[in-house]
């Protein structure tokens, strides 16, 4: 949910609710003056926020549930707290040349969120002018997770950082997404450049971010991207399922200067770059 930035119907309910409470008809007319909504979509989102304990409803009227704001305060403090953006915020930050940390997860989701999130950390303390470097065997997780994906690449471009994919697959899955990379910012190449399906890994600056998926289920991406001809409702339902099943997965985030170097001639042949890290 993202009630600061509003998209969803759910979004816009909690950020007017941010406000103070309303009767449900109020409520479905401000949302109707924001975007295009049913009112069968508008109460199914209402039923979806009262069954998660976000909202309350009583005699008609709707409002945040007090429980549900103390625990999202709670948590934010606490996240503050501990995921400030500082040298000294995040163990892969304090390691030295040659060093590295590996982390293991029991679902791939997990593994992606933290991949996402380690990635943005890195983005804002590395020399702004270096490229982002990229290998995936299939960049599957802009199919199944196309928001967060979008959302990470977006951060990226305002930071005026280059994202530079080299996809090892060159089916019709992995070809439909390359229209979306299409400027100096976002380039997408098809090379093979690693062999194991399974295997996964990000450049930035002098860390490398190394990930080792679940060769069974790395088996079966490959094979629903040999199979599939487009993006569809079961593409995404199947790569969905994959990011939720229990499997073990992990990273493993190096800082070597002398191998970044390397990496970086080895996945920027085909790419157009704009900025070189200062020397």
């Amino acid at each position: 949910m993202d009630f600061l930035k509003p998209h969803k119907i759910e979004d816009l309910i909690m950020s007017l609710l941010t406000q103070g409470e309303r009767s449900t008809s109020a409520l479905l007319g401000e949302i109707r003056g924001i975007r295009k909504t049913t009112k069968q979509g508008f109460y199914a989102s209402l039923r979806k926020l009262k069954e998660e304990d976000v909202i309350l409803i009583y005699k008609k009227r709707v409002s945040l549930n007090t429980v549900w704001i103390k625990k999202m305060k709670d948590t934010f403090n606490a996240v503050s707290k501990t995921y400030t953006i500082e040298q000294d915020s995040f163990d892969v930050l304090s390691l030295q040349d040659k060093e590295s940390l590996t982390y293991s997860f029991s679902t791939i989701k997990n593994l992606d969120t933290f991949w996402g999130h380690s990635q943005n950390i890195l983005l804002h303390n590395t020399n702004p002018d270096d490229a982002i470097y990229v290998f995936d065997p299939h960049y599957w997780f802009y199919i199944a997770r196309k928001e967060t994906e979008t959302s990470l690449l977006k951060e990226i471009v305002e930071n005026k950082r280059q994202f530079l994919i080299n996809v090892g697959g060159d089916t019709p899955l992995d070809k439909i997404i390359k229209s979306d990379f299409n400027n100096d910012y976002l380039q997408y190449s098809h090379k093979k450049v690693f062999e194991k399906e399974n295997y996964y890994i990000t450049v930035v600056g002098d860390y490398i971010s190394e990930v080792f998926l679940d060769e069974k289920t790395a088996q079966r991406i490959d094979d629903l991207y040999k199979s599939a001809e487009t993006i569809n409702d079961h593409v995404i339902a199947t790569l969905k399922s994959r990011l939720l099943a229990k499997v073990k997965s992990k990273i493993k985030i190096s800082k070597n200067k002398a191998r970044a170097e390397r990496l970086k001639k080895m996945l920027g042949k085909d790419f157009y770059i704009i900025r070189e890290k200062n020397t």
